[in-house]
């Protein structure tokens, strides 16, 4: 699936995934295996991964948070996933890709509820505001993104104020979060 790693570079002809849309390697091409419950679980895990950008030991922290819920596990890590300020800066829209949104973050120009925040792990909770610096809006290359994605609409439990500000709503349900992964299979990976 595509993970749009590089922006919006999926969406031209030089996406990796339209060009080779199998398996790396010598016998990517002709491949035909069969796929174990242990490789898919693998996948779904490694997919997620990359999508946010995290590590395996910031993954496997989220899933004891999740593990404590005792209706549903898979939702609940999602919705900590979605909820990382990097991920929040994306889908806002102040960022290309959630890469630029944690460099953006790093370098300290995100503020949330007036404070400086530089951890794009920071959790962030229903109400509060997230703030881009008036040097990154002054800056060209997020004055071409503001352009482009003038009629962005970001999800509904985010809410754009003005430019360069946003809030959270609520917390994001199912139906509201990243689709095409298995959150599942991750839950029964860890939980083996």
């Amino acid at each position: 699936m595509k993970l749009y790693l590089k922006g919006n570079r999926c969406d031209t002809t030089k996406c990796a995934f339209t060009r080779k849309p199998y398996p790396p390697g010598e016998h990517g091409k002709q491949a035909s295996y069969h796929m174990s419950g242990y490789y898919a679980q693998l996948r779904a895990k490694q997919t997620l991964k990359r999508i946010f950008g995290i590590r395996e030991r910031e993954l496997k922290k989220l899933y004891k948070i999740a593990k404590k819920d005792p209706k549903d596990k898979s939702t609940r890590l999602m919705a900590l996933l979605e909820m990382r300020l990097d991920n929040v800066v994306y889908k806002l829209g102040f960022a290309s890709s959630r890469a630029q949104a944690r460099q953006i973050i790093t370098h300290g120009f995100v503020k949330v509820d007036g404070k400086k925040v530089d951890r794009p792990s920071f959790q962030v909770k229903p109400n509060q505001e997230i703030t881009i610096s008036e040097k990154i809006k002054n800056l060209n290359w997020y004055k071409e993104l503001e352009a482009k994605h003038r009629d962005y609409l970001p999800p509904k439990w985010l809410s754009v104020k003005e430019s360069g500000v946003g809030v959270v709503v609520s917390e994001p349900t199912r139906d509201m979060m990243e689709q095409g992964v298995r959150e599942d299979f991750v839950i029964e990976f860890y939980s083996r």
